[in-house]
């Protein structure tokens, strides 16, 4: 349930940020998104997993700004840093197998901040990453399930 939340907010913010299909040399696609309202989902998750799924959203945001001119490179660039800590700091709290999984969403995570200093971006491989590190950032939140009793609580409204 966790996993598939984390993976549904990770993907639906790629989208909502428009990371489409734009290169250097053609302009931002226009993308239309649908929003549908439900009820409120409470979900618990990890305080070491809440850090680092607020670093990627905010990593993703600017990705989507990045493509539509509205971020610049060494935004990108902050924001993937800012992501990398974030790992590094679960890393230091969590068992062996949530390890492995911020290890595998780390790599993905070093393939973005490759494309990203590629000159001119390489959007084609930046593209690729950002889909490899959601799905990576998915696996994580599967095993940030909450194991304990402390545990962060994070609410999410319907939006309309």
């Amino acid at each position: 349930m966790i996993a598939r939340h984390a993976a549904l907010v990770f993907c639906a913010a790629l989208a909502l940020t428009g990371c489409t299909s734009a290169t250097n040399d053609q302009p931002s696609q226009k993308t239309t998104t649908t929003t549908t309202t439900g009820p409120a989902t409470t979900v618990s998750i990890r305080p070491e997993c809440v850090n680092v799924a607020d670093k990627a959203h905010a990593l993703l945001t600017q990705i989507g700004r990045l493509t539509t001119g509205d971020a610049t490179p060494d935004q990108v660039r902050a924001a993937a840093g800012e992501l990398s800590d974030a790992f590094d700091d679960a890393k230091a709290t969590v068992g062996p197998d949530t390890r492995a999984h911020l290890d595998k969403a780390g790599q993905a995570l070093r393939r973005v901040q490759d494309a990203l200093n590629a000159q001119p971006i390489d959007t084609a491989s930046l593209r690729a990453a950002t889909n490899d590190l959601v799905a990576a950032l998915g696996d994580v939140a599967a095993i940030c399930a909450p194991s304990s009793s402390t545990t962060a609580t994070v609410t999410t409204a319907p939006t309309s």
